[in-house]
């Protein structure tokens, strides 16, 4: 089991990963997900000790730098290129073994369990992608760890290789292991994984089932009809209070009612169905709805200074407030000279801000 706490990073005074705390739980699979920049690799490799922050994480109780052979304990691949390209993939892996005291035979179990063993002689420099990714991959399981960490397991991989990799992960879950996957492929990931730990500016937004997390879409919970009579069981469907979506060609997306009512409806109305199902939302519509970028508090705070120093500048130069009734034709000569000079205190402002920002390479 791996235990995340309080996990902070920052670059330049602006949080990668900000207090984030969370469980993987061994016997499933779980997902780790989030925008580009959202500070996935950069978390996994706070709870690797890899990179310098605050928190802590437990593996199994024991922090990563304490475990006594690693590679027992932790499988991790990140950077796959992590090797010499000149040295042949059993020679790296026959190093890595001897590194954590373990059998030359694992190797060759390890290379025939990934498929290479074809070309377990030859130098990764004339790998594909593909292949570098499973050479990482048997790397990591050396050691029959309890523990797989995988970020990006599937770049590279053909489709032959991304099914037998899916497989693969399911059946090393199902065996009592904690399995901890980082992707942006969210097709594949919704096929494989059983939880989801979601981040999004370094914040954690969601941990928990995937059901659960595309429950909460806005397009979840509705049900799919397909008729050749979309207008009329719209009308019929509107008038008992459901929500309809018109979809394409003979499609409805309907909520509000039960599948059941919808069916009901539409045999007492003589409607033709040819299609009802209840319909899930995506992996792929969750994640983007509730990942979506909102306004920071660094940002709102900032618009309401702005906001507040335009206020305090026009009561500094005494411009006459709207709906006052005082108007531009009462005004004297001395209220337009002050009118003049606020909106050249303000160009002038936005031309240094502007200098200040190119100075800064923006």
């Amino acid at each position: 089991m791996i235990q995340a706490r309080n996990l902070r990073k920052k670059y330049g005074g602006i949080a990668a990963v900000d207090d984030l705390s969370f469980d993987v739980r061994p016997g499933v699979v779980t997902g780790f997900l989030g925008p580009n920049g959202a500070g996935k690799s950069t978390t996994i490799r706070l709870m690797l000790g890899l990179d310098s922050g605050s928190g802590e994480t437990l593996f199994d109780g024991v922090p990563y730098a304490k475990l006594r052979q690693p590679l027992r304990e932790v499988g991790y691949v990140s950077d796959v290129r992590a090797m010499h390209p000149g040295r042949r993939a059993r020679t790296h892996l026959r190093m890595l073994a001897a590194s954590q005291g373990i059998n030359r035979k694992r190797v060759d179990e390890v290379i025939d369990w990934v498929g290479l063993s074809a070309v377990a002689r030859k130098r990764p420099r004339a790998y594909s992608l593909g292949m570098v990714q499973r050479l990482a991959l048997a790397g990591a399981l050396l050691g029959d760890p309890r523990v797989l960490i995988l970020d990006e397991p599937a770049n590279g991989l053909d489709p032959a290789g991304i099914q037998w990799l899916r497989g693969f992960l399911k059946a090393y879950a199902a065996e009592g292991r904690t399995v901890f996957v980082s992707s942006h492929q969210l097709a594949e990931m919704s096929q494989v994984a059983d939880h989801l730990v979601v981040i999004g500016q370094g914040r954690l937004i969601a941990d928990e089932p995937v059901d659960v997390f595309t429950g909460r879409s806005s397009t979840a919970g509705r049900v799919l009809v397909r008729t050749p009579h979309v207008e009329r069981l719209r009308r019929l469907l509107v008038e008992v209070g459901a929500d309809v979506d018109r979809g394409e060609n003979s499609e409805l997306a309907v909520g509000g009612v039960e599948r059941a009512l919808i069916g009901e409806l539409a045999f007492r109305n003589g409607i033709v169905i040819h299609e009802l199902t209840n319909r899930s939302a995506p992996l792929e519509d969750a994640f983007l709805e509730l990942t979506a970028p909102r306004p920071s508090h660094r940002a709102e705070r900032s618009a309401e200074r702005s906001a507040e120093r335009t206020e305090d500048r026009a009561s500094d130069h005494r411009i006459p407030a709207q709906g006052t009734g005082t108007g531009p034709e009462d005004w004297d000569t001395q209220s337009f000279d002050v009118i003049g000079e606020f909106i050249s205190d303000e160009i002038a402002a936005g031309g240094a801000a502007a200098g200040q920002a190119a100075g800064k390479g923006f």
